[in-house]
């Protein structure tokens, strides 16, 4: 018998249908995922799964008892451990993290000798140890993260409900996250519904639900999903990538571009006749390095979502073809209810962010040598970089990698501990005032 069980959910806000006829089971042992874009309605299911909301369609159960009630939703929680969206939600900023575990395990009765052992292991298994002392309010993103996955396992649940716990956290605390939540899970045989709105997260699940507007796309093992979806594809670079693009866009419709490649995905097609049909439609175009590559989820994900457009009408199409980001999450806006952030993969601009460098154009932001510390503690080291008119640049790193303290200092913010800058041709540490009338 499933440890959760699903049948035919839905959910209404203010007589507005957020959520209907969804249908899933996670068995025991199994990390099952709920993966879609912001509104899709995977926060209603989670509260509902832990029991914290109520719902007016269909029948959830949980280790047998059907959770239709505050009575038979307390008989499951002390089974279960839940982990809401937002950075650190379930946490008490004020605590340090150390009294913020202590406080979960008395909230779950927690024996004080099983506590000592479980907190010092996953301290040390999420390297949060020796921060131990430390406000919860003062922790990067990805700690806070880590901490409250402690928080919801303190208690040694059977299974852990996790909305979007990578959400807003940088790439390599996501990594992080999620190899700390494997041990975990195989170490103690836990059961986990994890959502999400990173596609590139879907090989971690053994299975998974694809949603959108309130209902299920398609589920089944990522190789399950991707088998119902075939097709090709093709990526090239091309420096002229905005006509490359104008050209295949009216043939193929699953067209982006990135910096200087192009890649489109042509369903149904195999190997060999979507590099041929592509190469027919680029006749006379300068390119280089064209390959034939398998789909990735995010392929499917859009030709589903366009299929069943087909059936029931426009509302479900992406907008593909019309200059927006043609596989970006947040397709037709969040369900009622539900809040709305940028859910984009992070990993891959998407057309429309990115052309060709401009050459020769004139520098509008100049950092040189920047150095900003607070105390004995040095946030940014001597950072120097170049934006010239037009183009799109990027300040990637870490939670506590300086970003911030960077954007800062040259917004006239915050003044530098060293170093230079001019912003629209004036200097960061005199013109603060004519900086903030000339950028937005």
């Amino acid at each position: 018998m499933p440890l959760l069980e699903v049948q035919g959910f839905g959910k209404r806000y203010r007589g507005k249908r957020a959520v209907s006829g969804v249908d899933f089971s996670v068995e025991r042992g199994e990390l099952f995922g709920l993966i879609g874009p912001d509104g899709a309605g995977k926060s209603s299911l989670m509260k509902a799964a832990a029991g914290v909301l109520a719902y007016e369609e269909g029948r959830i159960v949980a280790f047998g008892v059907p959770v239709d009630s505050e009575r038979n939703a307390e008989r499951v929680k002390g089974r279960m451990g839940f982990m809401p969206q937002g950075l650190g939600l379930n946490l008490y900023p004020e605590l340090s993290v150390e009294e913020n575990i202590d406080f979960f395990a008395r909230l779950r009765e927690v024996p004080p000798a099983e506590l000592r052992e479980r907190k010092a292991r996953l301290l040390a298994m999420t390297r949060l140890a020796p921060f131990r002392g430390r406000a919860m309010k003062k922790l990067s993103g990805g700690m806070k993260q880590k901490l409250g996955l402690v928080c919801t396992l303190i208690h040694q649940p059977e299974l852990v409900i996790l909305d979007e716990p990578t959400t807003g956290v940088d790439p390599l605390s996501r990594r992080d996250f999620w190899a700390i939540l494997a041990e975990l899970l195989n170490e103690q045989g836990i059961s986990a519904l994890v959502s999400t709105a990173y596609l590139d997260e879907a090989s971690r699940f053994h299975r998974l639900a694809l949603m959108h507007q309130g209902q299920v796309l398609d589920q089944g093992t990522p190789e399950e999903i991707l088998s119902r979806v075939p097709g090709s594809v093709v990526q090239f670079r091309s420096r002229v990538v905005a006509e490359v693009v104008a050209r295949l866009r009216d043939r193929f419709p699953q067209v982006e571009s990135y910096g200087s490649r192009v890649r489109l995905f042509l369903p149904g097609v195999a190997p060999e006749v979507a590099s041929r049909e592509v190469t027919a439609q680029l006749q006379g175009v300068e390119r280089e390095e064209l390959e034939v590559l398998e789909p990735e989820l995010e392929d499917a994900f859009i030709q589903l979502l366009e299929e069943q457009s087909e059936e029931r009408g426009p509302d479900l199409s992406p907008a593909v073809g019309s200059g927006a980001p043609a596989a970006t999450f947040g397709l037709g806006g969040p369900a009622a209810g539900e809040s709305e952030t940028d859910s984009r993969r992070p990993d891959r601009p998407r057309s429309g962010r990115l052309g060709q460098r401009p050459e020769g154009e004139e520098v509008m932001i100049e950092a040189r040598e920047l150095v900003r510390d607070f105390g004995r503690f040095r946030a940014v080291d001597r950072v120097s970089f170049r934006v010239r008119r037009g183009e799109i640049f990027g300040l990637l790193g870490a939670n506590g990698a300086g970003k911030t303290t960077v954007i800062k200092m040259l917004t006239g913010l915050l003044p530098p501990t060293g170093g230079e800058g001019r912003v629209v041709g004036a200097d960061m540490r005199t013109s603060s005032r004519a900086i903030r009338q000339r950028i937005g």
